[in-house]
């Protein structure tokens, strides 16, 4: 029998906020050693079965990263992965603030390194909403 996924998963926006006021070690994440020297994804996604990923709002991903999150995730762990601020706040790259900026018309090559990116989560079945 396959495995019922719940219809709501919980899970927070991104997983590694080292430093500052919001810092998670000690809070939310036990030190290290107490971890066994698990990663904070690793130790998350022990707890949890999906995580929003806020950096891709902010920078491009690559392959070689995603990769990596889930060779760190067991089965069955969802990823959902923010689309760049190019694409859903074109006001914010408009040349003037006072200019209205049209719907967002990115790229092909933006698209297709933003989809590449993205290629090891959608094949190991990780790529959520």
């Amino acid at each position: 029998m396959a495995e019922r996924v719940p219809l709501i998963q919980v899970g927070t926006s991104g997983w590694h906020y080292p430093q500052g006021r919001g810092a998670w070690t000690r809070v939310v994440y036990p030190p290290p050693k107490a971890r066994g020297g698990a990663d904070e994804l690793t130790w998350y996604a022990d707890r949890f079965r999906t995580v929003e990923v806020n950096a891709s709002f902010y920078r491009d991903l690559d392959p070689g990263m995603t990769m990596k999150w889930v060779a760190r995730t067991p089965a069955g762990f969802e990823f959902a992965v923010k689309l760049h601020q190019q694409f859903t706040h074109p006001r914010m790259h408009a040349p003037s603030t006072r200019d209205v900026a049209p719907v967002p018309d990115p790229s092909p090559d933006a698209l297709a390194r933003a989809m590449d990116a993205r290629a090891p989560l959608r094949e190991s079945r990780r790529l959520g909403p």
